[in-house]
């Protein structure tokens, strides 16, 4: 993207990164190997125009227009947009917070014989970080999404939280831990294609450790477990509970 800053104001115009969710593409930056849940619904990157305003040095207001946001597309599906709003509230050096929405018109999970059906589509996203010591940092991460129904469609919604504590041992080694659970009410995210269960809620929950040793500056390795128990289907068990073993190696330039 290009970007140009004047004074309180910054205006980017290309692909950007998203303002939703606590966790971004890039590895380095994130506490964990694997992506959490909420990552996989959020937008990834947008393409559009955003600009920002500082208001304050604590206090920050964007907003912008994008090409359709569930697939973090480059190219719109036609003439349709997707608005996007955000509040970052920073009052101090140990505590901040993020208030983020995504509204519009795009191709939503519902199909047809002709492809996905358009519909307006929303996402209500809130990040709080606080550094409680030195050594540990909380975050936490919160989404509310929605499909509103069509001529064909439904409408749907679901919400999910994140909780994140990350604790520094010492200048080597830390540990990352990730708790999870996200509700499809409607089965919107997690469709299922079977004609017996199509529509059904299911609920999704992880826990995921992560240690990290950091030998020097530029290097870090990383040995994560991670536990995902998809919740029942109209009470049958349609995907199984999985446990997950990670060993990963970072090199940052």
């Amino acid at each position: 993207f290009v970007q140009y800053v004047a004074g309180s104001w910054t205006v980017q115009l290309g692909k950007f990164s998203t303002l939703a969710g606590a966790e971004v593409a890039a590895p380095v930056t994130n506490t964990n190997t694997t992506r959490s849940i909420l990552f996989a619904f959020e937008p990834v990157t947008n393409t559009g125009l955003r600009v920002t305003y500082a208001a304050t040095d604590k206090v920050s207001v964007i907003l912008g227009v994008n090409n359709g946001w569930t697939d973090s597309q480059d190219t719109s599906d036609g003439p349709d947009k997707t608005l996007e709003a955000g509040l970052s509230f920073t009052p101090s050096k140990a505590f901040s917070w993020t208030f983020q929405g995504y509204y519009g018109r795009t191709n939503s999970n519902y199909t047809n014989a002709t492809g996905p059906i358009k519909a307006d589509l929303g996402l209500l996203d809130t990040v709080l970080t606080w550094s409680a010591t030195p050594a540990l940092t909380l975050v936490g991460s919160a989404d509310y999404g929605f499909a509103q129904s069509t001529a064909l469609t439904p409408s749907a919604s679901w919400s999910g939280v994140a909780l994140y504590a990350n604790y520094a041992l010492n200048d080597l080694w830390r540990l990352s831990l990730r708790g999870e659970y996200l509700t499809d009410r409607d089965g919107y995210l997690t469709r299922n294609f079977d004609a017996a269960y199509v529509g059904q809620g299911q609920s999704l929950k992880e826990l995921t450790l992560t240690a990290g040793f950091a030998p020097v500056k530029n290097v870090e390795l990383r040995l994560e477990g991670r536990y995902d128990e998809p919740g029942t289907v109209a009470g049958a068990q349609l995907v199984p509970k999985t446990y997950q073993g990670w060993v990963e190696a970072i090199y940052k330039f």
